[in-house]
């Protein structure tokens, strides 16, 4: 009985080693098969902070953009809100330029009306005194 156990336990011994032998084998074999999946990963998360990356950078460009235009809409706002002002300033002068112009053309025409009356007054006047010269003479 004690040489069942000791080939019992060489056996035993036996089997570990085989067992040890092929447990490294299958860690090496596990290390060659996952080192390229473990450089995809790598090259996955490389990849994908890149990405992350340009998206942050053109996410930063495109609110320096969205900024500049807000505040050229705010420069052209003001802009067009002083040309407004100063188009309806120009259109009350214009207005009141019209009405001074219209008052000038009515005096205008009284004072040629007036002219007229005058030119005819003297004119009759002139006539009159044709005639009373040439009945003293």
């Amino acid at each position: 009985m004690f040489f069942i156990r000791v080939v019992s336990l060489s056996c035993f011994i036996t089997l570990c080693q085989d067992a040890t032998q092929r447990s490294e084998g299958i860690a090496a074999d596990v290390h060659e098969s996952t080192s390229p999946l473990l450089r995809q990963i790598r090259a996955l998360q490389e990849e994908g902070r890149a990405r992350a990356s340009a998206w942050a950078s053109a996410e930063a460009a495109l609110s320096d953009r969205a900024i500049a235009a807000e505040e050229s809409a705010s420069v052209a706002e003001a802009k067009a809100h002083a040309a407004q002002t100063q188009a309806a300033e120009a259109h009350a002068s214009n207005r009141l330029a019209d009405q001074a112009l219209r008052e000038c053309k009515s005096s205008l025409a009284v004072a040629i009306a007036d002219g007229k009356a005058a030119s005819v007054k003297a004119s009759n006047a002139a006539d009159r005194i044709a005639e009373v010269c040439l009945m003293r003479v």
